[in-house]
């Protein structure tokens, strides 16, 4: 019985020290990897925002910070690494940009912020 006690204790101690090393532990969390602010003068609707680095993407609204002004904030998930593209819908308009996310082997390290100014006049046909 002493043995296997050991053993264990053997075991945890092993990964503890491995973890004290620097082995990166990943998680299953969805971070937010863009923050997009969008301001509209002619008071456009927003359809949809969408983020693409592997694949297109829904961003989902944030009521925290819509709530504090008249203009919309989006988060869209992170799809790791590297450069993302932006878009807004309304109706059949769209506005577009582009964002550099860092990440490590398991998750985007920062939050990109991209401003839309949706603007009739540099809007591109959808």
């Amino acid at each position: 019985m002493r043995l296997v006690v050991f053993s264990s204790s053997m075991v945890v101690f092993a990964a503890l020290i491995g973890a004290c090393r620097g082995e990166l532990v990943c998680t299953e969390e969805i971070r937010v990897a863009v923050r997009v602010h969008i301001s509209s003068p002619d008071y456009l609707p927003v359809d949809r925002v969408t983020a693409e680095r592997s694949r297109e993407s829904d961003c989902d609204a944030s009521s925290i910070e819509s709530d504090a002004s008249t203009d919309e904030t989006y988060r869209c998930n992170e799809q790791g690494g590297g450069e993302y593209t932006i878009r807004v819908y309304s109706g059949d308009q769209v506005w577009t940009n582009e964002a550099y996310v860092r990440a490590n082997e398991c998750h985007t390290t920062e939050i990109a912020d991209v401003d839309i100014l949706m603007d009739s006049a540099t809007a591109q046909a959808d």
